[in-house]
Order: C-alpha cells, then structure tokens, then sequence
C-alpha cells in the first residue's frame, strides 16, 4: 500500500457501509452511486490485502480485519474532522 493510497473518502465509505451494513444505505448516505461505494470498499481491501466484509446475499458483516479498521478508522474520522473545525 502506498502511502498516500487510504485516503479519507476511502475510510468514510467503509465505516459507513459498516455502520449501515448495507451498501445501498451508504451511497445514499454520502450521496454516490452504489457502484462507487462498492468501487471504494474494493479498492480499500486490495490496498489493504485483507477482506473486510462478510458478504451474503440477505446481509453484510465485518470480518476481524474489518473490526479492527473500523476503530483505527473511526478515530482517524474523528481526528480529521477536529483538525478541520
């Protein structure tokens, strides 16, 4: 993973996805299209190498990766949103 790679918008789509369990909520939420949703949370996993979701076709869930992202990410929101106020 390069170092500029995990961006911001990258780690906002997934701890929404996560919060949401849906991608669907998430892309209306943050107001992009599905497909772009679905784009960043593959992008993130392949810069990551890990999966971080659970897929099936009723639900979506994290897997201990993605439990794991979801607290580094959620304070890395927290603190950049801070910084910007």
């Amino acid at each position: 993973m390069g170092g500029d790679d995990l961006n911001y918008d990258l780690l906002k789509t997934f701890v929404t996805v996560a919060e949401k369990k849906s991608f669907s909520k998430a892309a209306y939420i943050l107001h992009l299209s599905q497909p772009t949703i679905t784009s960043h949370i593959k992008r993130l996993e392949s810069e990551l190498e890990l999966t971080l979701f659970k897929r099936s076709t009723k639900q979506i869930s994290l897997t201990q990766a993605g439990k794991l992202l979801y607290r580094y990410a959620t304070d890395i929101i927290n603190l950049y949103d801070k910084a910007k106020s």
